[in-house]
């Protein structure tokens, strides 16, 4: 359990930068089955520019929740419960935005495959 090194956050990037159009995909499919490589980066090929708008939006509302639990388990818990509930909200707000996002994009998402 050393230091981490590049390959260690090139993947983490490539996992934050998936995880939206993953997420879409399970959830207007229903299944594990969504997670194609082939229609998750097809789709982002398609909707390429509004999806990295996406998917910086994602990852900055994701950044609270590690700080929420440092917090909560830390010397300011009572701040950490504030950030608590502030981070399910803006977790609600995530799922929001992204279903908007596949409504708006139906379209050019190339989900008719």
């Amino acid at each position: 359990v050393g230091s981490s090194g590049p390959l260690f956050w090139f993947l983490y990037g490539l996992g934050g930068f998936l995880f939206p159009m993953a997420l879409l995909a399970v959830t207007l499919f229903e299944s594990l089955r969504a997670l194609n490589p082939v229609l998750v980066l097809g789709s982002i090929a398609g909707t390429f520019l509004p999806y990295c708008l996406l998917a910086a939006f994602c990852c900055v509302l994701c950044l609270l929740v590690p700080g929420t639990f440092r917090h909560l388990f830390g010397e300011q818990w009572y701040l950490g419960y504030g950030l608590l509930f502030l981070s399910f909200y803006l977790l609600l707000v995530l799922a929001h935005v992204v279903g908007r996002f596949g409504w708006k994009y139906e379209q050019r998402l190339n989900w008719d495959a």
